[in-house]
């Protein structure tokens, strides 16, 4: 009984491991058996060439569609080779990249005309100080003097970088206004003292908007409201 057990496990677990297998043949979508080709002084076989693209045409020289077939593959041979990486969306190429050295290990390259939205420039000093300068008078200065006080040069762009962009979450006016209250304490104050200002700004300017609209409008009141009034 135990033998029969056995060869009952082992008729399973053979079944189970061939169905795992994916089927090997000459459909789309199957894997394709291994196979060897040999010529005169080289030898090549499908194991080798894994990862790459492989064309395998089987033609000859006396029917004329084969001989078209076969000018059509070798124009297919150039385009597929080692040097460029082709995308395909719905079989329709939508974007082709020139492929890194092989030196270069988990390598990336962005090509700015296949991106949805335009890349951010990297801006020089100029062009941080035009952007203070729109913003306001105090924002200007306070860049100014990081700028022309500083032992080199662009040592300061990432800071201004990150203090213009308060702008962004409150208003240019807001940022303008902290810039002047940060520089009657500090000469040159920090990311932390303008934010701080800006966000104490920020609040005051949302309570004296409230106030305001209070102010402007009435609140609708129910008959049950009235009731707690009622002295009968």
């Amino acid at each position: 009984k135990s033998i029969f057990l056995i060869a009952c496990l082992g008729l399973l677990l053979f079944f189970a491991s061939s169905n795992a297998t994916s089927h090997r043949g000459g459909e789309i979508g199957d894997i394709a058996s291994d196979f060897r080709v040999e010529n005169a002084d080289t030898a090549v076989s499908l194991q080798q060439l894994r990862g790459k693209y492989v064309l395998v045409s089987f033609w000859s020289s006396r029917d004329a569609r084969s001989r078209i077939a076969n000018i059509e593959c070798n124009a297919l041979s150039k385009k597929f080779d080692n040097q460029l990486v082709y995308i395909y969306y719905n079989r329709t190429e939508i974007a082709k990249h020139q492929r890194l050295s092989s030196s270069v290990i988990n390598g990336m390259r962005t090509d700015p005309n296949h991106l949805p939205f335009p890349l951010k420039k990297n801006l020089s000093v100029d062009d941080l100080k035009d952007a203070a300068r729109d913003i306001g008078p105090a924002t200007f200065e306070l860049v100014r003097r990081m700028f022309d006080e500083s032992k080199i040069v662009h040592q300061p762009v990432q800071t201004v970088k990150t203090i213009l962009s308060i702008a962004d979450q409150f208003t240019q006016e807001i940022l303008d206004k902290a810039c002047e209250k940060a520089m009657k304490q500090y000469h040159t104050p920090f990311y932390k003292v303008i934010y701080s200002h800006a966000k104490s700004i920020n609040a005051a300017k949302e309570l004296k908007d409230f106030r305001e609209s209070n102010s402007k409008s009435g609140i609708v009141r129910g008959a049950d409201y009235y009731k707690k009034w009622d002295t009968k």
